[in-house]
């Protein structure tokens, strides 16, 4: 399920106004500098509106296979 999520990173845009892409390389300050960090899925949006963008799309993949 998770894959599956991480692969809508291209229509995430779409789905959830607001949201912005991650940058490519993030740097995270710790006590001895600066150390790189994998980039992260990050979203300013609520855990209930993505959940109504993940159902509004559901609901229209459905009606487009039928």
């Amino acid at each position: 399920m998770l894959r599956g999520f991480l692969n809508l990173n291209s229509q995430a845009a779409f789905l959830f106004p607001g949201w912005r892409a991650p940058p490519r390389r993030a740097v995270d300050r710790n006590g001895r500098g600066l150390v790189d960090v994998p980039p992260l899925l990050t979203a300013v949006v609520s855990a209930y509106d993505a959940r109504q963008a993940f159902d509004l799309a559901a609901d229209k993949s459905r009606r487009m296979r039928v």
